[in-house]
């Protein structure tokens, strides 16, 4: 059994609250070899829109987009993007695609590191576009969110270090210079961008010259704000550090910015902007204790109501996979069944 910890403190930036840990641990979605379905690959990144997952395999000739139906029940896999369909999508043999995986509504977005693209899959439709071409974009791709209100794409140009925002196929317009960017998030390298349901954008900053965390951004003026430092994380978690994640940063149904710390110790911190608390959902001690085996998340993105996150590494036998902090009242009857496991609830 986990030990039961309480933590409250104040600072000029959020007031942090730590809840109990309850009787449930985190468990796994789906496995590696089945999200493979024998065709190997490795696991990039993926999300959850409601019970279907999706994952972005990597490696020359197994790069493709699958959709996992029933996720964490049936788990039955299905190649919605090829791997030569991809080749094709984004004009490259051989893609060996990287990057990151972001759900909006009922699209998946690639944003596609190797060759610099963006794609957007329909669930609805069953079709892949390509929205922003290697020969238009000729910079370097970083990660990006999707603005729900506007349906638009931005990302971070990590060559010019500036935000960008996608007005349509290939039309780029710049919303955040390397000078702006600097100015409402404290450092022109942000780690993390993520979009609540309202449009409000939220910038992770693990720049040590940036004040480490997390900053609400009004693209209007531009202005921003600082709603969780690096010291809230510190004291929640008795840590030393906070190192935000790239691609394991997002806002959830519920409005919780939710991403993966990894610095010291590493964990995966839920902020809510509504009430101004943050916790620790998952600690490092509790992600190397459970079916993962590692203590990492390459996406973070949401099943039953819960947090859920993607593990892509293999070593110190790090087991790749879709995981979950299981719903209360199958924790009930895991509990009733004999079956007792520990987990730590997102919410207080």
């Amino acid at each position: 059994m986990l030990r039961s910890r309480n933590l409250m403190m104040a600072s000029a930036a959020a007031t942090v609250a730590f809840a109990g840990l309850s009787s449930a641990q985190y468990v796994q979605l789906v496995d590696l070899s089945t999200i493979q379905n024998g065709g190997g690959g490795n696991l990039v990144g993926g999300q959850i829109i409601g019970t279907t997952g999706y994952a972005l395999l990597g490696g020359s000739g197994t790069s493709r987009l699958v959709e996992i139906a029933d996720i964490g029940g049936a788990n039955t896999v299905t190649d919605v993007i090829t791997s030569s369909e991809l080749d094709t999508l984004f004009a490259r043999t051989g893609l060996g695609a990287s990057g990151s995986v972001v759900a909006s509504g009922t699209n998946i977005y690639i944003f596609e590191n190797t060759s610099d693209q963006i794609a957007v899959y329909d669930t609805l439709t069953d079709t892949a576009t390509l929205l922003l071409d290697e020969a238009t974009f000729t910079s370097s791709l970083g990660f990006g969110a999707v603005n729900p209100v506007s349906g638009n794409v931005f990302f971070y140009n990590s060559s010019a270090d500036s935000i960008v925002e996608l007005t349509g196929v290939n039309l780029q317009t710049t919303v955040l210079t390397d000078t702006q960017l600097a100015t409402v998030a404290a450092d022109d390298t942000p780690s993390g961008m993520a979009f609540d349901s309202s449009g409000t954008l939220y910038l992770g900053e693990a720049s040590a010259s940036g004040g480490e965390g997390v900053y609400e951004v009004d693209l209007t003026g531009p202005t921003g704000s600082l709603v969780l430092t690096e010291a809230d994380v510190i004291a929640l978690n008795s840590g030393t550090d906070l190192g935000g994640s790239n691609t394991a940063f997002n806002v959830l149904s519920d409005g919780s910015i939710v991403f993966f710390n990894s610095g010291a110790p590493d964990d995966i911190v839920s902020y809510d902007p509504s009430t101004d608390t943050a916790e620790i959902v998952v600690t490092e001690e509790e992600l190397l204790a459970g079916p993962a085996l590692r203590d990492f998340a390459a996406s973070i993105t949401e099943f039953d109501g819960e947090v859920a996150w993607v593990n892509t590494l293999t070593v110190a036998g790090g087991q790749p996979g879709f995981y979950a902090i299981p719903e209360p009242a199958t924790v009930a009857l895991l509990a009733i069944g004999g079956g007792l496991i520990a987990a730590h609830r997102r919410r207080a």
